[in-house]
């Protein structure tokens, strides 16, 4: 989708102001919303922005740009949006007894790039709208068909195909005061509420941040996936273990996965996907041309084994986690709705056993943009800790019996030569090879590892059943003396019955 394409006109005199990035109570600019016409002229080429996202700090200050990206928008979020126009109303007002002349200014910001389901408290500053009385108000104009009569009669510059169609936008009406404004154009923001996406358990479309139905809307509205593409089973699977209520610390309850926030049409669609993942501990699955999704949950027990009439090669075994790439503690940040929605410090999640085992504290940052409870942060951390521990996996070449073996699902591998028997694995890589066969790699996984008790250690089950090593104890033990002259010697004797 091409970004939001803006026209400018700058009013004579106004280039003082802009280059100083002010914009002045006599100052006009004139920028059409989405104007379908000039849109279709200037689009161009889709270019992504891999670099790293723009912070919720930055997303709560109003943007003056000529071109801006579109936003979209999921679950709740406090934000601002783009300043696309600005303009005196006409006439002149006369001074009251205190020099006030009270000039009249319209603003429109466009909020976000699609219909939002609700926008709720606006503030000016850190102060709400309602407390500046009749010097402010404002009016959202959601997804609008037709152009504002309201602002073709404040501002002279509005034609009549401004209209902001699939958009959201709103018109703010200031009346300049120096006491309420002493810094001159406040900032603005508000509490937003974003679009809304199919449920295909019901088949409606409704407003929601259940993580898994997010995903499936960025992926058939943004990502262009057909419905023929799209695993519903699995989607509607992960809804329903979204939905759970979890009990929290306490005593609260809330869903287990939720994803609120917002992001830029121009990032890269794979970051934007990493970081839902992030958001609920799971992983896309890509099974016979269509997508799936597999959220942090035991999918078990499994119903298909692995077993030497699969292998077709060598298998390659990594019984523990390297060093390197462990973790014991993770810290990071989430949105924190108590504190207006800005970043904040998560408790840090940590396994004091397994600090103790690595002789040091190995800590892992991590930066939770969609999610919005302490809670879920930290049981997403306490995710990551226990599955980045759990590193015994096993690259195992197959014949095309294993080409049923797809990412995602629980196998019990069998392989009894090496003491394998029935252990349960999760296949997390799948690979075709051209001479024939595939490679599949599989991980340890068990019910406990998806337990929600955060900072304890998880008993994992082994690997192999093999018997303990050692020298076989002795049987029927027994020493017998040889006397050869005045030398008297023994010999100890063993008779076992194995």
């Amino acid at each position: 989708m091409p970004p939001a394409i803006i026209g400018a006109v700058v009013a004579i005199g106004a280039a003082a102001g802009a280059a100083a990035g002010i914009i002045t109570a006599t100052t006009a600019l004139v920028i059409g919303i989405a104007a379908s016409a000039a849109g279709a002229l200037l689009t161009k080429t889709q270019s992504f922005n891999f670099d790293s996202y723009t912070p919720q700090s930055e997303r709560k200050q109003v943007i003056r740009a000529a071109a801006a990206s579109r936003t979209v928008i999921y679950g709740t979020t406090v934000s601002s949006g783009v300043l696309v126009f600005a303009e005196e109303e006409p006439g002149v007002q006369e001074p009251d007894k205190h020099g006030e002349n009270h000039e009249k200014l319209t603003l429109v910001l466009a909020l976000a790039g699609h219909e939002l389901t609700a926008v709720g408290q606006v503030w000016l500053g850190d102060d709400a709208i309602e407390s500046f009385g009749d010097k402010a108000s404002y009016v959202i104009h959601n997804n609008p068909t037709k152009v504002s009569q309201d602002m073709l009669n404040r501002c002279p510059s509005w034609k009549s195909d401004m209209i902001g169609k699939g958009i959201c936008w709103m018109q703010l009406n200031l009346v300049f005061d120096s006491e309420k404004f002493p810094s001159g154009l406040p900032n603005v923001k508000c509490l937003k509420k974003g679009r809304k996406v199919l449920d295909p358990r019901t088949g409606k479309m409704v407003f929601s941040n259940n993580a898994a139905l997010v995903i499936l809307d960025y992926l058939r509205v943004y990502l262009k996936r057909s419905d023929d593409a799209i695993l519903w089973d699995q989607f509607k699977e992960a809804a329903n273990i979204c939905d759970e209520s979890v009990r929290n610390a306490d005593n609260t309850f809330e869903p287990r996965y939720t994803i609120n926030g917002e992001f830029d049409i121009d990032e890269a669609p794979s970051k934007i996907l990493e970081d839902m993942l992030d958001a609920c501990g799971g992983e896309l699955t890509y099974i016979g041309g269509k997508h799936g999704i597999l959220v942090g949950a035991y999918y078990g027990p499994p119903e298909l084994t692995l077993d030497t009439s699969c292998i077709a090669g060598d298998i390659k075994i990594t019984p523990e986690t390297a060093f390197k790439e462990r973790t014991n503690t993770i810290t990071g940040t989430y949105i924190d709705p108590l504190q207006n929605y800005q970043e904040a410090d998560f408790p840090p999640v940590s396994v004091a056993e397994w600090i103790q085992q690595d002789g040091q504290e190995i800590t892992q940052d991590v930066d939770y943009r969609f999610v919005t409870s302490p809670y879920q942060a930290q049981r997403l951390s306490n995710l990551t800790l226990k599955r980045k521990r759990i590193g015994r996996s096993i690259e195992i070449p197959c014949n095309m019996r294993g080409y049923r073996f797809r990412p995602g699902m629980y196998v019990y591998v069998d392989i009894p030569n090496i003491g394998m028997n029935k252990v349960e694995m999760r296949v997390i890589k799948w690979q075709f090879d051209p001479k024939g066969g595939v490679t599949v790699t599989v991980r340890q996984d068990f019910p406990d590892l998806w337990d929600d008790a955060i900072g304890k250690p998880v008993e994992r089950p082994d690997l192999v059943d093999l018997p303990t090593g050692g020298a076989i104890q002795p049987q029927n033990l027994h020493y017998k003396v040889l006397q050869i002259s005045d030398v008297v010697q023994g010999l100890p004797l063993i008779h076992n019955s194995e």
